[in-house]
């Protein structure tokens, strides 16, 4: 990698924490509907915060990709392409996921008839599936990081 790769690396890192931290404040305001079905209020406050979350995930995941942090792991581990294109593909699911959650919160808004409970369990469903992902990215830039290192030493 280039000298400014391990940078770039571990402002993914960082990020993946930022995301995390998202995650457990969306999971605690999801929680915080309850399990009966919320006024109109608390479905605008969790679009609103799901609408941001999308955007910070938009920013991110530019980050990785077009940042070319992604070739750079294929070049130093082809054996890993696969993987890292699995992760790429993700990315618009996950966008995919998070547009849906926001399309639906605001129908809460709008009084619809959507169960609130079914709508917090997709959510957490969503939540935890980011989590997944930013998982397997941590542990794919741990192990690049970590054989770059050996290869130096």
């Amino acid at each position: 990698m280039a000298e400014t790769r391990p940078t770039v690396a571990d402002e993914i890192l960082r990020e993946h924490e930022v995301v995390r931290e998202i995650i457990r404040q969306l999971e605690l305001l999801v929680e915080e509907g309850g399990f009966v079905e919320q006024g109109p209020e608390w479905g605008r406050r969790l679009s609103d915060e799901l609408a941001a979350f999308r955007r910070h995930l938009q920013r991110h995941f530019a980050l990785e990709e077009e940042g070319g942090f992604m070739f750079d792991v294929v070049t130093l581990m082809p054996h890993a392409s696969e993987q890292v294109e699995k992760l790429r593909q993700e990315h618009d699911e996950i966008l995919r996921a998070v547009d849906e959650l926001i399309r639906d919160a605001g129908l809460l808004v709008s009084g619809s008839s959507l169960m609130a409970m079914e709508f917090r369990d997709r959510v957490l469903q969503v939540l935890s599936t980011i989590r997944r992902h930013e998982t397997e990215e941590n542990e794919l830039i741990q192990r690049v990081l970590y054989q770059e290192v050996s290869v130096a030493d």
